[in-house]
């Protein structure tokens, strides 16, 4: 579990890292305003390739360790199902933009821009989706590789993209870099690291029945949906009240504060992994992760919260002066999102998805009812105190009443009997859907 939880949190690491010195680089070549509409425009290209994928991510994740035989038609059927929603969401989004919001119409700006966009979406949610399939065959470490050429690839295109596209570079070069990041990954996935997963799985492993995936699917996608309109989503609520330049200044505010938030993300990927055949080794595996996790994010936690100023001075003294409460603000979040984050993941290593999805809900609600709320008075400083309190209220929820998800301790063994009662779900019958 934590082999492949520090894998794809270093992977995080790493692509945050180059993020951020691509959005130094953006904040230095481009005005304020088109960094805030690119980055606008980035947010809901991910977040109608996360309404696309149906947060299948989490389905492949939980389901690609025990699908025996059938793991490559399974990854297969989610592409295609994925690839198809995207692009007629893709374009019926492109043709609803003047009217949901106008300052992403330099999208609309050439033939070949508005084409791309649609395939963006495509190309997005294959994107979104094989780092779930790698891990989900246990081929995490792939992902720091994979992620690693994404980052250098967007920057190393950004630049040149600057002197044709003015106006939409910074998109053009982030989304240029899924496309080139999809191929080489799938033949990666499909010709080394399945065949492998399907030599050290059990032959005869099986899915569950369809309507046991389909019990899973619905509620997640619901619930992943509430996750993009509080992350993804949030920037066009900004960018309509406060206009695109403090649109730009949170996008850089949050690139660094959400890479926080990507330890818990992550590492409750392995969790569900590990977890997803056994449930009986759930709590101890929980409480090993939320440990860890708290050793990883204290120090660094400190660090932006003592160093804010310093660390927004490399995109610029205008940043810098305007965002350091935010951001220290949204880096505290990154605590109460530990156990947020977890409580999601070990419900949905036990299939109880009606909790996945009020914890999401939840959530979402504060994040967007406090933000409309603040952002008025106190701009996107308000951003990082609803952040912080949607977080930690929902957090101190599920540690007052930790019983609704974390599973109970084992009874000691009888020393009658010599021998412990059965207490997995799985075989119980208790794992819910």
């Amino acid at each position: 579990m934590l082999r492949s939880g520090h894998a794809l949190i270093f992977s995080a690491a790493v692509t945050q890292g180059i993020g951020i010195i691509y959005w130094i680089a953006a904040a230095r070549i481009y005005p304020a305003t088109v960094v805030g509409r690119n980055s606008a425009a980035i947010s809901i290209t991910m977040f109608l390739a996360g309404v696309a994928e149906l947060n299948l991510m989490s389905t492949l994740v939980r389901f690609l360790p025990t699908s025996g035989r059938r793991t490559k038609s399974f990854i297969l059927t989610v592409y295609g199902a994925s690839a198809v929603l995207a692009g007629l969401t893709g374009l019926v989004f492109f043709l609803l933009i003047p009217r949901v919001e106008p300052q992403l119409e330099f999208l609309r700006s050439s033939p070949l821009l508005a084409a791309w966009f649609v395939v963006s979406i495509i190309t997005g949610a294959i994107f979104v989706l094989q780092d779930s399939a790698l891990t989900g065959v246990r081929a995490a470490t792939f992902v720091p590789v994979e992620n690693t050429a994404f980052s250098l690839v967007k920057l190393g295109l950004m630049i040149p993209v600057v002197r044709f596209l003015p106006a939409a570079g910074i998109y053009v070069s982030w989304t240029a870099a899924f496309a080139l990041s999809v191929i080489p990954t799938n033949v990666y996935l499909f010709g080394r690291a399945v065949p492998r997963h399907l030599r050290r799985q059990p032959a005869d492993g099986e899915l569950p029945p369809l309507r046991q995936i389909r019990a899973y699917v619905v509620p997640d996608s619901l619930a992943g949906l509430f996750m993009l309109a509080s992350t993804a989503l949030l920037p066009l609520l900004i960018i309509d009240r406060l206009g695109p330049a403090a649109a730009g200044h949170y996008a850089l505010a949050w690139i660094i504060g959400y890479s926080l938030y990507l330890v818990s993300l992550n590492m409750g990927s392995s969790l569900v992994v590990e977890t997803a055949a056994d449930q009986s080794v759930l709590r101890e595996h929980c409480l090993r992760s939320i440990t860890h996790q708290a050793k990883l994010l204290v120090p660094v936690v400190a660090v932006v919260i003592a160093a804010a100023p310093y660390i927004l001075l490399v995109f610029g003294r205008g940043y810098a002066a305007a965002d350091a409460t935010a951001l220290r603000l949204l880096a505290l979040a990154a605590f109460p999102a530990l156990i947020t984050n977890t409580a999601i993941s070990v419900t949905r290593s036990q299939r109880r998805m009606r909790m996945v999805v009020g914890i999401q809900v939840a959530i979402c609600a504060l994040v967007w009812g406090l933000s409309d709320l603040l952002m008025g008075p106190l701009g996107i400083t308000g951003l990082g105190a609803a952040w912080l309190a949607a977080q930690t209220v929902t957090a101190a929820a599920l540690i007052i009443w930790h019983r609704l998800w974390l599973p109970a301790r084992k009874p000691a063994a009888d020393p009658a009997r010599g021998q412990q009662p059965d207490t997995n779900p799985a075989t119980t019958g208790e794992a819910g859907e």
